[in-house]
């Protein structure tokens, strides 16, 4: 009898970990808000960036030829151009704002994080998974306006089920920190993964794996918890068969 309790116990504590383990991610709706033109000051207003995007609709009576040319200038009269965006650079606007945008301190890089889409995601056995080699943009990385690098999610986010999934789009990152001092922009994602950027030229300088809670628990659940309630329970099981011999 407590051989069949002990592998309905087992049973269980395995059906506890997939479902932990193994959770899918939340799917939410989506409503970005509307792309608008934007300007970024820089070097106590001496340099400007102008940015419209090309999915920009303008208000009725309002002329969108009359902005400058998406790039940097000197914040003259008239204005003096210090570098244009690359127009040959595909940059997704979805999730374009000033705020998804870390620039250097002179204006003459910066780091732009698109809002990528999810279909280069796909349910597996296990739950998400990646499918082909496109998975949508991660980071793009610009030195005086040219492309310099450019990541993928997948480069990135190693476990994808760890993502917040919209009907739409994926929200890869868990946070994002800029040093000014030394040019470092420093990503940690949804699987807790840390890499440290150099904004300049987009190479990694540093990464690191961290180890996340629900890991710490299956190493503890693998290695500890069901081998001593094992042990604990055939301990149980042979003092009993043992008192039955003794009556």
């Amino acid at each position: 009898m407590l051989r069949y309790r002990y592998r309905f116990f087992v049973i269980l504590l395995c059906t506890l970990l997939c479902s932990f383990v193994f959770s899918a991610p939340t799917v939410v709706a989506d409503s970005p808000a509307q792309l608008v033109p934007f300007e970024v000051l820089f070097d106590e207003g001496n340099k400007i960036f102008y940015y419209t995007p090309e999915y920009y609709y303008p208000k009725v009576g309002e002329e969108i030829t009359s902005r400058p040319k998406n790039g940097l200038y000197y914040n003259t009269n008239p204005l003096t151009n210090i570098y244009y965006l690359d127009e040959n650079v595909h940059i997704s606007d979805m999730g374009l704002y000033k705020g998804s945008m870390v620039f250097s301190d002179d204006g003459m890089c910066f780091a732009y994080f698109p809002w990528p889409w999810n279909d280069g995601i796909t349910w597996g056995i296990t739950g998400l998974r990646y499918k082909g080699e496109t998975t949508g943009q991660a980071i793009l990385f610009f030195n005086c306006g040219q492309l310099v690098k450019e990541y993928q999610v997948k480069d990135l986010l190693k476990n994808v089920s760890k993502a917040h999934i919209s009907i739409s789009h994926i929200d890869w990152a868990k946070s994002r920190v800029f040093n000014a001092d030394n040019n470092v922009l420093t990503v940690t994602t949804k699987d807790n993964r840390v890499y440290q950027f150099d904004i300049t030229s987009g190479k990694i300088v540093r990464q690191s794996t961290g180890v996340t809670g629900k890991l710490l628990f299956v190493f503890l659940l693998v290695m500890v918890i069901i081998p001593c309630t094992g042990v604990i329970i055939m301990r149980r099981n042979a003092l009993n068969c043992f008192s039955v011999h003794r009556t």
